[in-house]
C-alpha cells in the first residue's frame, strides 16, 4: 500500500488551548527523559519489563492521555535501543537526553478529524489524561482538503498523528501575544492509500503544529 505524507499547519488556538498543548508537549518530553533513565536503571530494552515495572509510579507522575503515555515510553525505548546498538558496536556514545521538546505521537484511535459546516477542518487530540481534549481548526490548501476529503469520505484509514511544535510556538505559550502568533508547530500527516501520490506537496500557508496519520484504502 502507498503511504501518503501530509506537512498541515495548525490555526492559532485561543490562549487557553495553546497552554493546554504547551503542558502537554513539556510533560511529554518529561516522560520520555523519566523512562529512559528507568531503563536504562533495570537495564532494559524490553518495553513489557518496563511496562510492568514503570507504569503505576508513572500514571501518577505524569498527566498525559494513556496511549500518548505509552507513545513516550516506545519513544524512549527506541532511543535506548540506539544508544545501546552504538555501545556496541564500539562507538562513543551517552544516553541520550530529552532536554528540548520533542514531537509528540497521538495514537490513531486518540484523535479525530472532522470539517465544520463553515468548511473548516478541525482536529481534535487529547492534552492530558481522562477525556479532556481540544479542538484546533487546520490550515488547508486544496491539496490537504482533498487528502482530509478522503479520509473522512473512508476510502484512506488514518494511523498515528505527530504534534510537533516550532520555536514560535514555545515562544507564543509563554508570551501575552499567544493568539497573534501564526506559527504553532507543524502537522505532519502520514497515511497509506491506494490514490496516487504527487511529487510536490503544497505547503499550508499559516498557522501550525504537527501530525503524522497512517492510512489504507477500504475494500
Amino acid at each position: 500500500m502507498q503511504t501518503v505524507t501530509l506537512k498541515v499547519k495548525l490555526l492559532s488556538p485561543n490562549k487557553g488551548k495553546l497552554e493546554k498543548m504547551a503542558r502537554m508537549l513539556e510533560t511529554y518530553r518529561k516522560a520520555c527523559s523519566w523512562f529512559i533513565k528507568q531503563a536504562e536503571t533495570l537495564n532494559t530494552a524490553s518495553r513489557a519489563k518496563l511496562n510492568h515495572e514503570t507504569y503505576h509510579k508513572a500514571c501518577g507522575l505524569f498527566d498525559l492521555n494513556r496511549a500518548t503515555f505509552q507513545c513516550a515510553m516506545r519513544k524512549a525505548l527506541s532511543a535506548y535501543r540506539s544508544y545501546l546498538s552504538r555501545t556496541k558496536n564500539g562507538k562513543k556514545s551517552s544516553l541520550p537526553k530529552f532536554d528540548r521538546i520533542v514531537p509528540v505521537m497521538v495514537r490513531q484511535d486518540c484523535y479525530s478529524i472532522h470539517q465544520l459546516p463553515s468548511g473548516t477542518w478541525v482536529i481534535k487530540f487529547p492534552v492530558s489524561s481522562g477525556r479532556s481534549q481540544i479542538a484546533v481548526p487546520i490550515a488547508t490548501s486544496r491539496y490537504h482538503a482533498k487528502r482530509l476529503q478522503d479520509l473522512a469520505g473512508g476510502s484512506c484509514r488514518q494511523g498515528s498523528m505527530e504534534i510537533c511544535p516550532t520555536t514560535s510556538f514555545l515562544t507564543a505559550a509563554k508570551s501575552d501575544g499567544a493568539r497573534k502568533s501564526g506559527q504553532q508547530g507543524e502537522l505532519h500527516f502520514s497515511r497509506r492509500a491506494g490514490f496516487p501520490e504527487s511529487r510536490k506537496k503544497p505547503a499550508a500557508k499559516q498557522g501550525g503544529c504537527g501530525i503524522s496519520t497512517t492510512a489504507s484504502r477500504s475494500a
